[in-house]
């Protein structure tokens, strides 16, 4: 249902057609705050919590580079293994 909303922008689908940046611009009071998006893009990563990941990501030249910088494997594995170390 809410797929043929957003395709014949009926009711919220009007709202959300054009993407969750110009939805929050439109509802106002601070939305954009909780809007998960890197330079107008928006993410499915939550780069609020690696703030190390969050810093390549929006410094990255290219919006969405989010395998560039990714700490989450270091933090969930350990450090990669140096050559030597076997």
């Amino acid at each position: 249902k809410m797929i043929k909303k957003l395709a014949y922008r009926e009711g919220i689908g009007d709202l959300l057609a054009d993407g969750m940046a110009e939805a929050a611009k439109k509802i106002g009071r601070n939305s954009e705050y909780y809007l998960i998006q890197v330079k107008g893009q928006p993410s499915i990563e939550p780069f609020r919590i690696p703030k190390g990941w969050a810093l390549a990501v929006s410094t990255s030249p290219v919006a969405g580079r989010h395998l560039r910088g990714a700490t989450m494997g270091s933090n969930r594995y350990g450090p990669r293994p140096r050559p030597g170390d076997f």
